[in-house]
């Protein structure tokens, strides 16, 4: 009988169907982690556009229902609207009655976070806040990310609109409140969007501006 000759891969062979699995192989990586460091980028801008939008929307609807209630012959030091630059409070009209808001940047182990706190109104008007609210907007505020300005007339026709970072009159609303919102990319903090929105209060007033900023 005839021995039958075996026949195997050769060194060279077998290098070569390593380098062609390898090249495979490193293309397939490639393509996935590109495609999972997209996704990754889609889902970070998808969030941020997504908590600014939602805040920004909130505190306009809000801002365009707040009242004026006056209390000063009974409690002479009740602030009806506050406006400083990095935070506001006023009253508004909520489901639950009436409320004072308050919009404001906190500063916590995680980060600056975007708050809003809500007491009831006769709790602000006594000082009291056993009860009050308080709601995160968004963890990825950048440190001063939060930034107010009021409108004013600039001259005596108040024609004109100047936009100072105070507001003067605690016991009036402001015709218009411009809101700038800085956030940051989860990932990458160093990654920072902002955003500004401009909100028209049908029930204020227009101030003549005092030259303070």
């Amino acid at each position: 009988m005839k021995k039958k000759s075996l026949k195997g891969f050769t060194l060279i062979e077998i290098l070569i169907v390593l380098t062609i699995f390898s090249v495979v192989a490193l293309s397939l990586y490639s393509t996935f982690f590109s495609g999972t460091s997209v996704w990754r980028r889609s889902e970070d801008l998808n969030r941020i556009y997504q908590e600014a939008r939602w805040s920004l929307d909130t505190i306009a609807n809000e801002l365009r229902n707040a009242v004026i209630l006056d209390y000063s012959n009974i409690y002479p030091d009740f602030v009806v609207f506050e406006g400083g630059s990095d935070k506001i409070s006023f009253l508004g009209i909520t489901d639950d009655g009436i409320k004072k808001i308050s919009y404001f940047l906190e500063n916590e182990n995680s980060g600056h976070v975007l708050k809003r706190r809500e007491i009831a109104f006769i709790d602000s008007l006594l000082g009291l806040e056993s009860e009050k609210s308080t709601e995160v907007f968004s963890d990825l505020a950048c440190e001063g990310g939060l930034k107010f300005s009021y409108a004013y007339g600039s001259n005596d026709s108040g024609e004109d609109i100047s936009w100072q970072d105070n507001w003067q009159d605690s016991q009036s609303l402001p015709k218009g409140v411009k809101i700038k919102l800085v956030l940051h990319n989860p990932r990458n903090p160093d990654v920072k969007i902002t955003f500004n929105k401009t909100i028209f209060v049908p029930t204020g007033i227009i101030l003549e501006p005092t030259g303070e900023k």
